[in-house]
């Protein structure tokens, strides 16, 4: 029982969450600013795809070590795998870095 009630409180923080940050979005399109709803549609978009490329690093930092392991041990079956993980996780954190600001400026411009 003890795990409902853990499990219910993370998602009532995550919906709260979710909702101050569509707290701006929806303030500014009652005021009827334009501006103010792209602005804070950009920013709720930048604050997932950071979440990605962290969750990206969480991937990619522990497969490396893995595959170090497995070039040690030499198994070449854990070494395919991590590096499948490696490269999702580098391509999480490269999308972040160099492509979410050429995309979100391109995105602020076509609006």
């Amino acid at each position: 029982m003890k795990k409902l009630s853990t499990l219910k409180n993370r998602i009532l923080v995550a919906a709260m969450t979710a909702e101050m940050a569509a707290m701006p979005i929806i303030a500014n399109a009652a005021a009827g600013n334009a501006e103010g709803v792209k602005s804070g549609a950009i920013q709720i978009i930048t604050l997932l795809i950071t979440l990605f490329a962290l969750f990206g690093v969480y991937l990619a930092v522990p497969a490396g070590f893995r595959i170090i392991v497995a070039l040690k041990d030499k198994t070449g079956e854990d070494m395919h795998s991590q590096s499948i993980t490696l490269i999702i996780g580098l391509a999480l954190i490269a999308f972040r870095v160099f492509m979410w600001p050429v995309l979100s400026e391109l995105i602020t411009t076509l609006m």
